[in-house]
């Protein structure tokens, strides 16, 4: 069975490395690759409609995450009480259609919820005081918001408009003009990205203090394009504040500076230690002895910037190639902010095994559901190693809430059952080779 799984397995990736050579060829005559086109949703109910087997398969771990959680269920009668009355209005019922013999007994009540949008156009009346002695005028001025000829409602919705409701700049102009305000499309987009100082400066704030209120911090990378260019987005969170940092690149130096400035600029906000711990690290990076040897040297208490550590380097050892110099980089930025007393250190890091968030911080926690994506991919066709899978992803999100459950109530005696559970679920041996290796590979990751 183990060979029939290997070969399907196999088949399955020489049939989308030929279809990527396909499209790639395609491309480079201008034509067009094979268009991806989802599955339509199934008319009987079932998790996949016909010949869409195999295809835009779902590895999120969503469904598996989120199993078993109370829902929350609907509260008419809360959701009631929350809604804010502008206004009261009677409604009165026509007499001519009242028997003789009706009375009057009070309201039966009916909230409905409505949304007025209007302009609120001001002509400001600015006091003008003249003084001949100084052949000088002196004018009010407008109320803080309203400077430019927009107040301050308009110039929010517009960033509302842009970031919550992720409406482009072209739409917003539209809306605007559409409730009869004139106004450009520069002036729409002045709005969205000029003088936003005052953000940047809360964005600090915000996320020094969400550093500080919890023992960890999660982060996680997606794609983004900016300026026709792909980039890399940073997700730094805990269960009070997210924070956002688009970066060009994605290697150890830059989550380093985002970790210990809250920006990235090309590593210029880092400092560099060479210190015992920054040769400790260097081993680990496997640079070879001699180099840390000659490292020795400059080994110093002050740490540097990145001019004066490039220009130790060039003076020191400018036969460095390119990777023992990053790397070199890497092992004295850590060991410096691992010294750092003015902003917020990180002891644990929550993440998924890029090797880019290793050795950052003192203690590295690998993310459940990134480890579950790697379940979710495997593809059996032997229906006794379907049902093992299945079996096996089952007991798996149990255990994860059950480490729910012990985040929300810690105690020593559960936690020990806890790891004493994670050795027998990591142990299991269903005879389906590629799970197995799976299993093990989670197991060996246990700190």
């Amino acid at each position: 069975f183990n060979i029939i799984e290997r070969d399907a397995e196999t088949i399955r990736q020489l049939r989308e490395e030929n279809q990527r050579l396909r499209d790639e060829n395609n491309r480079l005559k201008g034509e067009q690759g094979k268009p991806k086109i989802r599955p339509g949703k199934p008319k009987d109910g079932s998790k996949d409609s016909g010949g869409s087997k195999g295809k835009n398969k779902d590895f999120s771990s969503e469904k598996e995450r989120s199993a078993g959680k109370q829902g929350s269920g609907r509260r008419i009668g809360k959701k009631k009480d929350q809604i804010k009355i502008d206004r009261t209005q009677v409604c009165e019922v026509d007499k001519d259609l009242l028997p003789p013999d009706a009375v009057f007994k009070g309201y039966a009540e009916s909230t409905v919820q409505d949304l007025i949008i209007i302009t609120d156009n001001v002509l400001f009346l600015k006091e003008v005081y003249y003084s001949a002695s100084e052949n000088k005028n002196y004018t009010a001025e407008v109320p803080a918001g309203y400077e430019g000829g927009f107040g301050p409602h308009m110039k929010a919705a517009a960033l509302i408009l842009k970031n919550v409701c992720n409406m482009s700049g072209a739409k917003i102009l539209e809306f605007f003009h559409n409730c009869k305000i004139l106004i450009s499309a520069g002036t729409v987009s002045n709005m969205l990205i000029k003088d936003k100082e005052v953000f940047h400066e809360e964005k600090q704030q915000l996320y020094k203090a969400g550093l500080t209120v919890t023992t960890y911090q999660q982060i996680d990378d997606t794609c983004a394009r900016v300026n026709g260019e792909n980039y890399f987005t940073q997700i730094l969170c805990n269960p009070y504040y997210t924070a956002y940092f688009t970066c060009e690149h994605k290697n150890r130096l830059t989550i380093l500076e985002i970790l210990r400035t809250g920006e990235e600029n090309g590593g210029k906000g880092l400092r560099y230690l060479i210190n015992d711990e920054a040769f400790g690290l260097l081993k680990q990076l496997r640079i070879s002895k001699k180099i840390i040897d000659e490292l020795s040297g400059l080994k110093s208490e002050k740490d540097f910037s990145k001019e004066e550590i490039e220009q130790l380097l060039s003076e020191h050892l400018p036969y460095l190639n390119e990777r023992a110099r990053t790397r070199i980089l890497e092992a004295t930025a850590i060991a410096s902010y691992h010294q750092e007393e003015d902003y917020p250190v990180i002891r644990t890091l929550l993440c998924d095994d890029a090797p880019q968030y290793k050795l950052l911080t003192e203690y590295l926690a690998l993310c459940w559901v990134h480890d579950g994506r790697h379940y979710k991919k495997l593809s059996p066709v032997v229906l006794y190693n379907v049902r093992m899978l299945e079996e096996l992803i089952d007991r798996y999100w149990e255990y994860y809430r059950k480490l729910l459950a012990y985040k929300e109530a810690p105690s020593e005696e559960l936690a020990i059952s806890l790891s004493a559970e994670f050795d027998i679920l990591f142990s299991t041996k269903t005879g389906y080779a590629v799970l197995d290796e799976r299993i093990s590979k989670t197991k060996a990751k246990k700190g």
